[in-house]
């Protein structure tokens, strides 16, 4: 076993604490956040089927036939973008060969033997499992992860208790037993996207997972997500033209968020060794200790807005 400190000691390294969230609850601060401002417009129920640059702007095709126009549009719609097919020129999602099952607890159902105040990692022959508590300790989160070949599309495929448990069938006792503690399982198909060059093309430009989806292994998808806005944000306000502040915002994006997809795939093959590799990987784990972990990952927490408005590399 490995611990690693994501306490004060983290939170003096990095100037902010190791936090996790429920992503529900994130979303749900955005959303009271857009409701507090008079610039924001919410059209829920519409899905947009394509984007196009216009004269002026940019302009929205929904599938129920209404269109939209405005001086650019920023695509968020995930993995399966529409817009991004305006955009890049792609041959889809690449899946990566792994089932990721999700569940939640209450938090007063956790098994007594689990560990339930930190971030767990377990590491097994074709899998691996990561839990913590979120909704400031109302609810526990389960991630499991297998390979596997399965790859039909969406995020919350119903999926069986028995898929899990035979999954990790040789699973030590306080895993096995949060395993079976848990009665319902959704999962979806791990998959991210080839790096980019580009996410604009005029005023269209991609943010999120649309433009640089990654597989989930670094725990950090919404954060890049939320640091594409910052630096969104900035580029706009600094530019008079659209079109340029895209393409700054793209330039300064793409060198992090490809390092992001790359060792997210690394992690995927080094967490579910088999064989031979699997005890060398233990050893190796053992041998640097919790602090290579951290110095290893140091260029994700270093990272600071103002690096990339002075023009500094944002891949650490």
């Amino acid at each position: 076993m490995q611990r690693i400190r994501l306490g004060k000691s983290f939170a003096a390294r990095f100037g902010a604490p190791y936090r996790v969230t429920f992503r529900a609850d994130l979303l749900r601060g955005l959303l009271q956040r857009t409701h507090s401002s008079a610039h924001i417009t919410l059209h829920a129920g519409r899905m947009v089927g394509r984007g196009e640059n216009t004269d002026q702007g940019a302009r929205l095709y929904f599938t129920d036939g209404r269109s939209v126009e405005g001086a650019a549009a920023v695509a968020a719609d995930g993995i399966h973008s529409a817009i991004r097919k305006t955009i890049v020129d792609d041959a889809g999602p690449v899946y990566g060969g792994h089932a990721i099952y999700r569940a939640l607890l209450p938090f007063e159902k956790v098994p007594l033997s689990i560990a339930a105040d930190c971030v767990t990692l377990w590491l097994y022959p074709g899998g691996h499992v990561v839990h913590y508590a979120v909704s400031n300790w109302r609810r526990f989160n389960i991630v499991a992860v297998l390979d596997s070949r399965w790859r039909e599309e969406g995020w919350s495929q119903p999926a069986t208790a028995g898929e899990v448990a035979n999954g990790f069938a040789k699973a030590a006792n306080p895993l096995a037993e949060l395993l079976n503690a848990i009665p319902i399982w959704k999962k979806f198909a791990a998959a991210d996207r080839q790096p980019a060059n580009s996410w604009s093309t005029g005023h269209l430009a991609l943010i999120g997972d649309a433009a640089h989806a990654s597989l989930p292994y670094l725990a950090q998808g919404a954060a890049m997500a939320l640091e594409d806005a910052v630096i969104l944000a900035n580029c706009v306000s600094t530019n008079s033209s659209i079109p340029t502040a895209l393409m700054d915002y793209t330039r300064l994006r793409q060198p992090r968020t490809a390092r992001i997809q790359s060792e997210s795939r690394r992690l995927g093959t080094i967490y579910h060794a088999r064989g031979l590799q699997a005890p060398a990987r233990n050893l190796a784990l053992r041998l640097l200790g919790p602090h290579y972990s951290l110095q290893r990952n140091q260029w994700i927490y270093e990272w600071q807005p103002w690096e990339t408005r002075r023009g500094l590399s944002p891949a650490g």
